[in-house]
Formats: C-alpha cells, structure tokens, sequence
C-alpha cells in the first residue's frame, strides 16, 4: 500500500480540523482557554521573578506582570483565538482592549490586594484565585465588542 499523496494528507487534516470546530463556538472558547492559560503562566512567571527576583512588593508586581501579559494575550486572542485577520481596525481593537485590560487590572489589583493584605493568601495563589472572574468578563468582552464580526 502506498502511503497518501501530500494533498490528500492536507484534505484529511482540513476536514478533521472543520468537524473539530463544529459549533465553531466551543473550539472559539477552547481556543480562548489555551491563550489565557498560557497568558496566565507567562503572567504567574513575570510575577515571581519580579517578586523574588527583583524584589517587587507583591502587588506592584502583579500591576506589571498584568500589563506585560497583556500584549501576548492580545495577539494570541486577536490572531487566534477570534481569527481576526483584519488589520484595518488594529487601532481601535488594541484601544478597547487596553481598556477591558485596565478593567481587568483593577478588578486584579483589588482582588490580589482581598487575597494577599486581608485573608492572607500566598501571592501566587491569589493570582491563580483572582484569573476566573477576570476570564469570564475577558470572554464576553472579546467576543461581542472588541473582535466580533463585522458584516
């Protein structure tokens, strides 16, 4: 038997990754999922090497790991996550979505200082308690504002 030509390898892995997304909406939120959890690492990395390392206090260096990660997860979510090609609107994407991030990062602020300063969590863990409530408002905010589709 001989082993399939490129193009029908190329077919084959086409029609696996269109059944895969199916609702398109599940795989748009699995696709959003990975970013974060990888935005999420790059963020909880940047926070203990600017805490032990650069011997930030706690909150302070979670406002800097916030906003670092910030442009990573912008392109992950513009590019991948939401497949937005669309480079004519970049500008007003990036604004809104600083802006959803200064959002994000007062709710953040206000919960690593709940976690830290009043209930006496590890840091660490109170950025990893803070990350659900910041996602789910991240989501509906991506997906019906800064990246929905336009007609």
């Amino acid at each position: 038997m001989t082993p399939p030509s490129p193009t029908v390898a190329v077919v084959r892995y086409d029609t696996r990754m269109k059944a895969l997304r199916g609702s398109g909406e599940v795989f748009r939120v699995a696709k959003f999922l990975t970013s974060g959890i990888v935005t999420a690492g790059a963020d909880l990395v940047l926070l203990h090497i600017l805490v032990k390392f650069a011997r930030m206090e706690e909150v302070s260096a979670s406002v800097i790991a916030f906003a670092l990660s910030l442009i990573l997860n912008f392109s992950l979510q513009k590019f991948w996550s939401f497949e937005e090609r669309d480079l004519s609107r970049i500008l007003v994407q990036a604004l809104q979505f600083a802006t959803n991030g200064g959002i994000n990062l007062a709710m953040n602020t206000v919960q690593m200082y709940l976690f830290v300063h009043v209930l006496s969590i590890n840091y660490l863990l109170a950025q990893i308690l803070s990350l659900p409530l910041i996602a789910i408002e991240s989501y509906l905010a991506y997906r019906f504002v800064i990246f929905r589709r336009t007609p």
